[in-house]
């Protein structure tokens, strides 16, 4: 799975809204055994089989993710509200 969403904030300021967001997510949502490591801007994460990367840019927010084959059916509803997501959380 890849998503790309372009933005108009500052590398900065666009990671500090998504690490809030995730977070408030986790507790909103109850999320427990999801592994998230940042790296400079760079966000690797794991949950349920699923594996992937975020990068943070000060044009865009790029996903790639690995999806298992069970999952892959639900790819195109995920890919739907993570973009939706993402364009609420960046907009200016």
């Amino acid at each position: 799975m890849q998503i790309s969403i372009r933005h108009k904030l500052s590398e900065s300021d666009a990671a500090k809204r998504i690490k809030t967001r995730i977070s408030e997510l986790k507790k909103e949502y109850s999320i427990s055994g999801m592994s998230t490591k940042w790296k400079g801007s760079t966000l690797s994460f794991s949950y349920k089989g699923v594996e992937g990367e975020m990068v943070v840019s000060s044009e865009s927010v790029d996903i790639e993710a690995k999806v298992p084959l069970l999952l892959r059916p639900f790819t195109g509803k995920a890919e739907k509200e993570i973009k939706k997501e993402l364009k609420y959380i960046l907009q200016v």
